[in-house]
């Protein structure tokens, strides 16, 4: 450089970059399914108790277990054994859902010209 400066590095950083991510992903990826096998008899044995396993699991014997995936009005499922007596009575007063608005028609004319 004009300043007498000597960078030192790889040439190519951004070709090393996605080989780097992918060596991370891999061992990510790895020690997650590795938490879901049992060591001693190499089996499946997916411990549904582990934080990371509740927030990975999606559905579970046909249900939607995740939270985020549910509908709106819908919970998601939680085995009964997990839920306290107090709250499994069931509501007698089913809510209404809101009226759904119709759709907001548009005149042909309220687009300018020349778009088809």
């Amino acid at each position: 450089t004009a300043n007498n400066v000597k960078i030192v590095g790889h040439l190519n950083v951004p070709g090393r970059i996605a080989a780097s991510a992918s060596l991370l992903y891999a061992r990510n990826l790895f020690a997650f399914l590795e938490t879901l096998v049992d060591k001693t008899t190499k089996t499946l044995a997916i411990n549904r108790d582990d934080d990371l396993v509740k927030a990975t699991m999606l559905t579970n014997g046909g249900k939607i277990v995740h939270p985020s995936f549910a509908k709106p009005d819908q919970q998601p499922y939680v085995e009964p054994a997990a839920i306290p007596a107090t709250t499994m009575v069931a509501d007698a007063s089913p809510k209404k859902a809101a009226p759904k608005k119709p759709a907001a028609s548009k005149s042909p004319s309220s687009k300018p010209k020349g778009i088809a």
